[in-house]
């Protein structure tokens, strides 16, 4: 009885652990999408200004 409490609370573990893994992945992602989000936009913008400030010559 005691063993298979203690397989018990391992297995809660190690899934407590993998899921842990998995939101830091996913939290991760959405950092990346967050900061590739961030360059596109930053990049449109330069280009937007310095094309605007060729047409003004």
């Amino acid at each position: 009885m005691y063993q298979e409490e203690q397989w018990l609370e391992q297995v809660d573990m190690s899934l407590t652990d993998k899921q842990s893994r998995a939101l830091g992945w996913e939290q991760r992602s959405v950092l990346v999408e967050m900061f590739s989000f961030l360059c596109i936009a930053l990049v449109s913008c330069t280009l937007v200004f310095t094309g605007g400030g060729h047409h003004d010559y």
